[in-house]
């Protein structure tokens, strides 16, 4: 009798956990159904609202750089100040003025070996184009060995330095991988807990900027973020709330680091097909 009473309650507590998390998936996909927008049309409200844009990316993926592109030629219209920071070695700097100043010497600009110079010099050509400005804001292999600071303090230095010596209003959208642009603290399971990454990094710097965070996933079988996105038919972006944390498994798992909330994360999405 006890081994019948014990299998029906563990029977009833699977039957509630599935009903429960079935509601969960149901609310999240009622949330995305709701507050889906165009990506372009989502990154420019975007911009209009915040001073710097953290767009993350899974390197050298050519649909989402098209993406870019178009959105670089779009916002440089509205916002002709704009400012556009990549994952170049800031040695790289005077090459890539020289770029667009002349349109000569891409083929001179060194990239990283982490990213396609073939798809990169693409948005180098739109940008000259579009007349917008680059801004290279990696740290250069050879200060690696001989300073301190993290590689994303680095970048969120000279993020700030632009913006301390630019005079005129200003807005920088900033190309970088995903978790640059993560603004929670990561809770590591070894011992060192001092990280912190560019999205975070930014506002303790300069607590008045206005900066937003958005991740970028792709239809994927170990995608970070709800794999229920795959159902949606075309690209989309929304802002990330509270919903996103109902969904089983929205947690986002770095390599030895406990789960991180999403919503805590980032402030947006945009799922590619």
């Amino acid at each position: 009798m006890k081994v019948k009473l014990l299998v029906l309650s563990l029977i009833l507590l699977i039957c509630l956990k599935v009903s429960t998390s079935l509601a969960n998936n149901s609310t999240f996909i009622s949330y995305v159904n709701q507050n889906k927008q165009n990506p372009t049309d989502y990154l420019m409200g975007k911009l209009r609202d915040n001073d710097v844009i953290l767009l993350g990316e899974r390197h050298n993926q050519g649909h989402q750089l098209e993406m870019v592109n178009s959105f670089i030629q779009r916002m440089s219209k509205e916002h002709p100040s704009i400012i556009l920071a990549l994952e170049i070695s800031t040695d790289e700097q005077n090459r890539v003025d020289y770029f667009l100043e002349t349109g000569t010497g891409l083929e001179e600009i060194k990239f990283p070996s982490h990213l396609s110079s073939t798809l990169y010099k693409d948005l180098l050509i739109t940008a000259r184009e579009s007349g917008v400005k680059v801004l290279a804001i990696d740290m250069p292999p050879r200060v690696f060995k001989h300073t301190k600071i993290t590689r994303d303090e680095y970048m969120a230095n000279t993020l700030i330095s632009e913006i301390e010596e630019t005079n005129k209003a200003y807005k920088i959208f900033a190309l970088v991988g995903s978790i640059h642009t993560i603004k929670a603290p990561i809770e590591w399971l070894t011992a060192d807990n001092s990280y912190k990454y560019l999205g975070l990094l930014l506002n303790k710097k300069n607590p008045k900027l206005k900066v937003s965070s958005i991740y970028q996933e792709i239809n994927k079988p170990d995608s970070d973020i709800d794999k229920s996105l795959s159902n949606f038919e075309e690209c989309i972006a929304c802002n990330i709330g509270e919903p996103f944390s109902l969904y089983e498994g929205s947690s986002l798992r770095l390599l030895n680091c406990k789960p991180i909330n999403i919503p805590q994360a980032f402030d947006g999405v945009i799922y590619h097909h």
